[in-house]
């Protein structure tokens, strides 16, 4: 997943390369999967694969809510929102502006402003006719 630039437009080895990361996951400590997952669902995500991203950014929503790790908790209710379909789209949605709402809290007054302008912050906290718009037009961070 980190050799992202050297894949575009070369998605079968993309998908390898993403298949031998997934292939080590287990090995991984708990906050590095939990991030791991995230960036691997969002690349399924980008490949058009919803399914391989929404079980992918479900395990690390459990995980990042079991150890307390709010932003990447985020980032996987934020993928779930946008791959899913119905309730479970929604409650993520609604989950991951609660989240964004309460960070945007916690966050030094003097680093809010730019914290605020992450494309999936901002994207969670800017009003939309359609929520689901405005995750999937943001880039993956």
């Amino acid at each position: 997943a980190g050799a992202r630039c050297d894949y575009l437009g070369q998605d079968d080895e993309g998908r390898a390369e993403l298949s031998r990361v997934e292939a080590m996951l287990e090995s991984l400590p708990l906050p590095r999967r939990a991030h791991v997952m995230n960036v691997l669902a969002l690349s399924y995500q980008a490949l058009d694969e919803p399914e391989k991203a929404l079980v992918l950014a479900r395990e690390a929503a459990k995980i990042a809510s079991m150890r307390g790790f709010r932003f990447w908790r985020l980032v996987a209710l934020s993928i779930v929102a946008v791959c899913s379909e119905g309730e479970e789209s929604k409650d993520a949605r609604s989950q991951a502006e609660d989240l964004a709402s309460e960070m945007c809290g916690l966050v030094p007054p003097e680093l809010e402003g730019s914290f605020r302008e992450m494309p999936r912050i901002r994207a969670l906290l800017s009003p939309f006719d359609d929520p689901t718009d405005a995750i999937e037009l943001e880039g993956v961070e």
